[in-house]
């Protein structure tokens, strides 16, 4: 199976609706190789040291850009980019360090922000080359995309990937018959009798004409002197133009750089760890992001009673890629995708929660009762008891469901 190797980043309350169409269309031209933190992220990992093991591995990280990308705030109102513990800076912070290829897709009418209106860590992100992506163009966009990742994977060491071919409907038709013969034996004679009898007259009349001309002048047209070693060298150089080329491209540090502004090495050299610095703040990051967490627990569990799961899924896909090892959220999480039908998920997720801290999950289930779904709190309590057999407060639980 191939390594993944492209990096999908995007800031939630900006761009999680385009982040969810690229990576439906990317994983489907890239199986295994596209990393999204809520759909990759497996129950139960750290969130640090996941996205730091990807940031290692691949090789272009794609960052979408939206109208809020610049202006989005937090619950102060302070600008999200202006924090050093923000999570997606920090994702493309690191990217633009580690000499990753970083690509700018600028989505809903969005443009590329100035160098002054980035922080100092992410001022390279303004010069490299934007790909924008257009809703009347989409299929179009994404196909672009697709021939730079391709070109690019190839680039670093990953197998061909065969592209795709698109069939015309006029490709279904049949070949067309062979075309018939345009003469036949007996025309090709006559042919190639003329053509015999004309080369024949030519040599006659250059004979001639070449006899008669040193018959009469006997002059001889001089040949030019080929062109002697130092040929060029006495033409003046305008301006002195060349020596201050030769000069200024060993003076630009730009003339070694990627074609798309990135200043890459000069021979592949494998990525190095993450350094303690950058391990520490993608942690200081996951610890800041702990209190809005919290209400966005409040908010999946109050929809889980009421019933709205789609909402209560949004709402727990932002809590437990940041906190992996809630069992609460994570099984609040399968409850939603029972209540969609996602059986397969749901219960993969639930064997999670309750390994990992069954009183938490009994927790939920108060959770929903506090809420006003009885039915639901004592649903979610028999299945508890069935799938935890050794749970040592099963008495309290048992009470519950009388």
């Amino acid at each position: 199976m191939a390594s993944v190797n492209v990096f999908l980043s995007y800031r939630r309350e900006d761009s999680e609706g385009y982040a969810g169409r690229f990576y439906d269309r990317l994983s489907a031209r890239f199986p295994n190789r596209i990393f999204r933190d809520v759909k990759d992220l497996e129950p139960g990992v750290d969130f640090v040291d996941e996205i730091g093991r990807k940031l290692q591995s691949c090789a272009v990280m794609i960052t979408l850009i939206g109208p809020r990308w610049l202006s989005a705030t937090d619950a102060a109102g302070h600008r999200r980019l202006d924090q050093t513990d923000d999570l997606h800076r920090l994702e493309i912070a690191t990217a633009l360090r580690r000499n990753v290829r970083v690509i700018p897709a600028l989505v809903g009418g969005a443009r590329m922000p100035s160098s002054d209106e980035l922080p100092k860590d992410l001022v390279f992100l303004a010069r490299r080359q934007a790909l924008p992506i257009s809703e009347i163009d989409f299929d179009h966009d994404m196909e672009r995309l697709f021939g730079v990742l391709e070109k690019e994977l190839v680039e670093a060491g990953e197998e061909q990937i065969a592209p795709r071919k698109i069939v015309s409907p006029l490709d279904r038709r049949p070949p067309p018959p062979a075309p018939r013969a345009l003469v036949n034996a007996r025309h090709l004679r006559w042919i190639v009798a003329a053509a015999g009898f004309s080369v024949v007259l030519l040599m006659i009349i250059f004979v001639s004409r070449r006899s008669t001309t040193n018959n009469t002048t006997g002059d001889v047209t001089p040949v030019p002197a080929p062109p002697s070693e130092n040929y060029g060298q006495d033409l003046p150089d305008r301006d002195g133009l060349s020596a201050r080329v030769d000069e200024e491209l060993k003076r630009a540090p730009e003339a070694q750089q990627h074609p798309a502004g990135l200043n890459m090495p000069a021979a592949a050299q494998p990525l190095a760890p993450l350094t303690p610095e950058e391990v520490e703040s993608f942690g200081k990051a996951a610890r800041a992001s702990e209190l809005p967490l919290a209400k966005l627990l409040q908010q999946g569990e109050s929809h889980l009673a009421q019933r709205r799961y789609q909402e209560a899924l949004d709402a727990y896909e932002r809590v437990v890629p940041f906190q992996p090892k809630n069992a609460r959220a994570t099984a609040g999480m399968a409850w939603a995708m029972a209540g969609l039908q996602r059986r397969s998920e749901s219960n993969q997720l639930w064997s999670s929660a309750v390994e990992a801290d069954p009183a938490s999950v009994e927790k939920l289930g108060d959770a929903l009762a506090s809420e006003g779904d009885q039915a639901g709190a004592k649903a979610l309590w028999n299945k508890l008891a069935e799938t935890a057999p050794s749970y040592a407060r099963r008495s309290g639980l048992a009470a519950k469901l009388k």
